[in-house]
Order: C-alpha cells, then sequence, then structure tokens
C-alpha cells in the first residue's frame, strides 16, 4: 500500500523515529531543568549556611554570649549552629597574658550543619579567635 509515494511502513518508520526523538529531546530537556533546580537549591543552602555562620562570627566578635546550640527552619531545612564546647564544658578556649594572667583573647569553634529530613546536607566549620 502506498500513501503519497511512500510505503507504509516507510511511514512508521519515520513516525517511530519522530517519536524517539521527540522523547529524547524531552527527557534532555527535563534533565536540565531538574539540574538547574538543584543546583539553585545548593545555592541557596550554601548562602543561608554561610550567612548563619558570618551572623554568629560577628555576634561572637562583639562580645555576645551564644546559647551552645540554636535551631531555625527554613524552606524545608533546619539549620543547626553550634558554639562548640571543649572538654571541660567552656565555650571557649581562653587565652591569658602570660605576665599579667589577664585573659587576652578567646577561641571559638562554631559549626553550622544544614539537614534536610534528618540527613545532613552540608557542614561548616571554623574556629574564630576574638581579641579581649
Amino acid at each position: 500500500m502506498k500513501l503519497k509515494g511512500s510505503s507504509l511502513i516507510e511511514v512508521l518508520v519515520a513516525m517511530v523515529i519522530v517519536s524517539l526523538l521527540v522523547v529524547g529531546f524531552s527527557s534532555i530537556a527535563y534533565s536540565s531543568i531538574t539540574t538547574r533546580n538543584k543546583n539553585e537549591k545548593s545555592r541557596e543552602v550554601l548562602q543561608q549556611t554561610q550567612s548563619l555562620m558570618e551572623d554568629t562570627l560577628y555576634r561572637l566578635g562583639l562580645g555576645e554570649v551564644l546559647p551552645p546550640e540554636t535551631k531555625q527552619e527554613l524552606k524545608g531545612y533546619t539549620y543547626t549552629v553550634h558554639v562548640a564546647l571543649d572538654q571541660d564544658g567552656a565555650q571557649t578556649k581562653s587565652f591569658k597574658d602570660p605576665a599579667t594572667g589577664k585573659v587576652v583573647g578567646n577561641l571559638y569553634k562554631v559549626i553550622v550543619i544544614a539537614t534536610k529530613t534528618g540527613i545532613e546536607v552540608l557542614k561548616l566549620e571554623t574556629r574564630y579567635y576574638v581579641m579581649k
């Protein structure tokens, strides 16, 4: 059987090829959109984690006494900020002037952890020295 100069088999083969191309292109488009969305979410989580770290370090620099742990929920993520405790229970390690015995600075350990449904997604950790 001929359909305008082409056989039925040729038409069916052409339709199969076109449908495979459409499925392939839509799959690639979906994959790139999904990847872009994941990258945007990862960037948002990183920015929020860095912002919390900077805020905590700024507050420590001002001499504020911070709780050992605070939690914040934002867009489905839980951000936990730890001002880490030393073995002796102190939040800081103090440095004293050997001559006078006065504390001249403190070393803080600050950890910010981002979790989603209990799974750790991102963890930033730093030590911060504050002069008195």
